[in-house]
């Protein structure tokens, strides 16, 4: 349910409303974002699955956000869409229809 929801936005290009447990600042929080990816993090010990969502400029700023499905109390698709290039290149790209 919770990777159908989140992969229902990023095809739709749907900003999201996550509700999730911090680890780091031990509570839950809610941010809005832009989710990019759902697979293995990087930098993950373990390699498992993530969410991987940029969160709009919150009380710390922008912030890449990478959660485990365990974290995530709540996740909304919102009306409002984004553009990916607005938030993941630096560089212009010309791929052509990728989504």
């Amino acid at each position: 349910m919770l990777k159908d929801s989140f992969r229902q936005a990023l095809q739709g290009k749907n900003k999201i409303r996550i509700t999730f447990y911090s680890k780091e600042d031990q509570h839950t929080l809610v941010r809005i974002g832009a989710p990019l990816e759902y697979g293995p993090g990087k930098s993950a010990k373990d390699r498992s699955d993530r969410l991987h969502v940029w969160a709009d400029e919150s009380v710390s700023g922008a912030q890449l956000l990478s959660l485990n499905p365990e974290q995530v109390r709540r996740l909304d698709i919102l009306d409002e869409v984004f553009d990916p290039d607005d938030y993941i290149w630096f560089l212009a790209r010309d791929w052509g229809q990728h989504l």
